[in-house]
């Protein structure tokens, strides 16, 4: 499998939980393949080939066994998610957030109550389950105290001297966060947010996908004792200044020499040696 390009399971998957109103699961699809680096444009042209397979399957009453899910599917339902995704393609290519897109044919689909009392047994979504409620044993205030350690009190000069080693912490998870943390300025440090910012929009849309803050948060809670949540900002004025064109070519013009002022410099010396050798036969 390449990466970045569109899975057959994936766009079937997502297509299941639509056709049956599940909105949470859908959504963990859509997130799946944002997390994953999924090339979403060429995501949703993929979803449009294979909802007119099972559009012309339902026509001719000959459904390709991969799409059993769609059996029992009016194809009018059908007719409408690909409208939604018809205009899904048209906006995603101009969108800056590709993802919101996607999820934006969510509550379109939605059915109340589904996904609340029922379970997946599998992919292919024949078999379900009842889902059994799991008593969990209360946690002692111990317990949950170890887990969640809290450090209202770390100062922003705290945080600098350890950045580094923070930074280099995070590589092994991600080599592209390592790089926009390791540019990124600490603005403040207030009841357990680290408040940073960075010079790109992009920047912060990979800091606060759901792995990066993850990875962040396991880290700072590594490095300097306490859990943070990670709030991110843009500034536009820490992207690197560019030296204007006027500047460049005024640098690189090349010094004249003054030549006229030279010669007449050069002139008067010899004119007064001249002189001064007249003076001296004058006076023998």
């Amino acid at each position: 499998k390449i990466l970045g390009l569109p899975d057959f399971d994936n766009v079937v998957l997502l297509l299941k939980n639509l056709l049956e109103g599940n909105g949470s699961k859908s959504l963990a699809v859509i997130e799946e393949l944002e997390e994953k680096g999924v090339n979403l444009q060429q995501f949703t042209s993929y979803v449009l080939d294979i909802l007119r397979r099972i559009l012309t399957g339902k026509i001719k009453g000959k459904l390709e066994r991969e799409f059993d899910f769609a059996k029992d599917i009016d194809i009018k339902l059908i007719h409408r998610l690909i409208n939604l995704f018809i205009e899904a393609e048209n906006r995603i290519r101009y969108a800056n957030n590709q993802a919101l897109v996607l999820e934006m044919i969510i509550p379109e689909m939605m059915k109340s109550g589904v996904g609340q009392d029922v379970e997946i047994v599998n992919r292919d979504v024949k078999k379900r389950i009842p889902i059994e409620k799991e008593v969990k044993p209360e946690k002692k205030e111990s317990e949950t105290e170890s887990k969640e350690v809290k450090r209202e009190d770390l100062s922003v000069k705290e945080i600098q001297e350890k950045w580094e080693e923070f930074v280099n912490e995070i590589k092994p998870f991600n080599g592209h966060l390592y790089a926009f943390l390791g540019g990124a300025n600490i603005i403040n440090f207030d009841k357990g947010t680290l408040f940073i910012e960075v010079p790109f929009q992009f920047h912060m849309e990979r800091i606060e996908v759901p792995r990066s803050r993850n990875a962040i948060s396991e880290t700072f809670k590594k490095v300097y004792g306490t859990n943070c949540i990670v709030s991110c900002s843009v500034n536009g004025n820490m992207k690197p200044k560019r030296e204007s064109d006027a500047d460049f070519v005024l640098r690189k013009l090349p010094v004249i020499k003054k030549k006229k002022q030279e010669e007449k410099e050069e002139k008067s010396a010899k004119e007064k040696v001249v002189q001064n050798i007249e003076a001296i036969f004058e006076g023998m």
